[in-house]
C-alpha cells in the first residue's frame, strides 16, 4: 500500500527562525492500491466509460488515453477522471496532445488522488501532456515526483504537467493541494520556455486560472523564459484573471541566451507574464535564480511582467537572484528581489506589499530592476529587505539609475538590519494575528 497525501484545515503561517520560513502544510493520509510492477512501456488497456465517465488508474490506461488523444479522439462532452497511482516507470513517455498544432480536448479532465512517478519526456512539447487546448481542467490532490523532462529540439516548451496548455474562453484551470518536482533541462540559448508545472500556459478570454496549496521543487537548466511554476504566460487580450495562493517553491533556476536568441527571463514563481489581473498571495520562494547570457532579467517573483492589474501580499523570496549579461542596452541592474521588469497598464490598482527579501541580489535591486514609466509603475507597500543578507542598500529599491522617479512608489519600504528583522515592531501594519509570526531562536 502507498500512501496519497492529502490536506486538511491548511492555514499558512510564516515563521522567523533568525529569519522567515515556511510551515509545511499539514496533510492526512488516504490509503490507495498501489502498481507495483510499474509500466514496461509499451502495453495499453482500453478503459470502458461508465455513465460517459473514462476512469484512469493505471499505466496501461493511461497510455491508453495518450494514444487516443493523438490518434484524434477528442473526447467531445466525456468527462476523463485520472485517479490512483501511476508507475510509469522511467519509460520513455509519448505526451498526451504530441503534434506540432493544438491537439483540442473537448470533454473535461479531472486529475484527483493521484501519484504519478517515473515520468520520463523527451519531445518538442514536454510533460504528461504535450501541446494540448482544454475548457475545463480540474486537479486536486495530485503528485508529480521526481519527473525528468528534456528537450527533442530546438525552441522546445517543457513543464512536467504540460509543455503548452491553452484554456479556452471563458475556461477554468483549478490545481490545489497538489506536489511537483523534477528535473528539466532545455538548451541553452533558443530552447523555449521551461516551467516547473507548464511551459507555456495560454489564457483564452475571460478564463480563470486558481492554483492553491502547491509545493513545486524544481531543478531547470533553459534558454529563453524559466519559472517554478509557469515559465511563461500569455493572455493576449489581457481579460483573464489567475489566483495564486499558499505556495511554497524551493527551486534552482537558470535562464541563458547568447546573442540574438530572445530574452532570458526568470523568476521564482513565472518567467515571464502578461496578463489582465493576477493576485499573489502567501508564497514562500527558495534556492537560486539566475538569469545570464545576452539579455535578461531575473525576478525574485517574476521574471518579465505585463498586466493590467497585479496584487502580491504576503511573500517571503529567501532565494538568491543574480542577473550576470553583458548590458547591450546600458541596463546595469537586471536582478529585483520582486519583479525583475514590471510593465503595468493600471497603477492606481497593482501593488506589492507586506512582503520580504532575505536572499542575496547580485547585480540588482531591492524590489523591481526596471520599470517601463514611474507613471505606469506597481507600488511597493510596507516591504522590507534585509540590507546584510540581500547586499542592498536603501538607494537600491527600484531601477536604481532612475531612482529618483520612482520615489513616490515606495512606501513605507526600506532595508533592515538582520536584527530589525527579528523585531515585530519593525513590520508596520503586517498582519500577526492569523498570517505572521516571529520566533527567534
Amino acid at each position: 500500500m502507498k500512501m496519497i497525501k492529502i490536506k486538511r484545515g491548511v492555514v499558512f503561517v510564516l515563521i522567523v527562525l533568525m529569519f522567515f520560513s515556511s510551515i509545511p502544510f499539514e496533510y492526512y493520509n488516504a490509503q490507495v492500491l498501489e502498481n507495483t510492477a510499474g509500466w514496461n512501456g509499451t502495453d495499453i488497456k482500453e478503459v470502458v466509460p461508465v455513465n460517459e465517465c473514462y476512469t484512469v488508474d493505471s499505466a496501461e490506461k493511461l497510455a491508453w488515453f495518450s494514444k487516443s488523444i493523438n490518434s484524434g479522439n477528442n473526447f467531445e462532452n466525456k468527462k476523463i477522471e485520472i485517479t490512483g497511482n501511476i508507475n510509469l516507470n522511467d519509460k520513455k513517455w509519448t505526451p498526451i496532445g504530441d503534434k506540432s498544432y493544438r491537439t483540442e480536448i473537448k470533454g473535461e479532465i479531472v486529475i484527483t488522488n493521484c501519484i504519478i512517478t517515473g515520468l520520463n519526456v523527451q519531445s518538442v512539447y514536454c510533460g504528461l501532456f504535450g501541446n494540448i487546448k482544454i475548457k475545463k481542467l480540474s486537479i486536486y490532490n495530485f503528485t508529480i515526483e521526481n519527473a525528468q523532462i528534456t528537450n527533442a529540439d530546438w525552441h522546445s516548451y517543457l513543464g512536467v504537467l504540460a509543455g503548452i496548455l491553452e484554456i479556452s474562453p471563458q475556461g477554468t484551470c483549478l490545481i490545489d493541494n497538489s506536489d511537483f518536482g523534477g528535473k528539466c533541462k532545455n538548451r541553452r540559448s533558443f530552447g523555449g520556455p521551461t516551467g516547473g508545472i507548464i511551459g507555456n500556459l495560454i489564457m483564452g478570454d475571460e478564463c480563470q486560472v486558481n492554483i492553491n496549496g502547491v509545493k513545486a521543487d524544481f531543478d531547470i537548466k533553459s534558454g529563453n523564459e524559466v519559472g517554478s511554476l509557469f515559465a511563461k504566460i500569455t493572455d493576449e487580450n489581457m481579460s483573464g484573471k489567475m489566483c495564486i495562493s499558499e505556495i511554497s517553491i524551493e527551486n534552482d533556476l537558470e535562464g541563458y541566451t547568447d546573442y540574438g536568441y530572445d530574452c532570458a527571463y526568470v523568476g521564482g514563481i513565472i518567467g515571464s507574464l502578461q496578463i489582465g489581473e493576477i493576485d499573489i498571495n502567501k508564497v514562500t520562494i527558495n534556492g537560486n535564480i539566475y538569469s545570464h547570457g545576452y539579455f535578461g532579467y531575473a525576478g525574485g517573483i517574476i521574471g518579465h511582467a505585463s498586466y493590467r492589474v497585479m496584487k502580491i501580499e504576503n511573500v517571503a523570496v529567501k532565494a538568491g537572484i543574480k542577473s550576470d549579461w553583458r548590458g547591450v542596452y546600458g541596463y546595469v541592474h537586471c536582478a529585483g528581489g520582486f519583479l525583475g521588469y514590471s510593465e503595468c497598464k493600471n497603477p492606481e490598482e497593482s501593488y506589492i506589499q507586506d512582503s520580504y527579501i532575505i536572499g542575496n541580489i547580485n547585480s540588482g535591486v531591492a524590489f523591481c530592476a526596471h520599470c517601463e514609466s514611474s507613471e505606469n509603475s506597481i507600488s511597493v507597500k510596507n516591504c522590507y529587505f534585509d540590507k546584510e543578507t540581500t547586499g542592498m542598500a536603501d538607494n537600491k529599491l527600484m531601477c536604481t539609475n532612475y531612482a529618483d522617479l520612482f520615489q513616490n512608489n515606495v512606501i513605507d519600504s526600506k532595508g533592515l538590519s538582520s536584527e530589525e528583522m527579528k523585531n515585530q515592531e519593525s513590520f508596520k501594519e503586517w498582519n500577526f494575528d492569523d498570517i505572521w509570526t516571529i520566533m527567534v531562536s
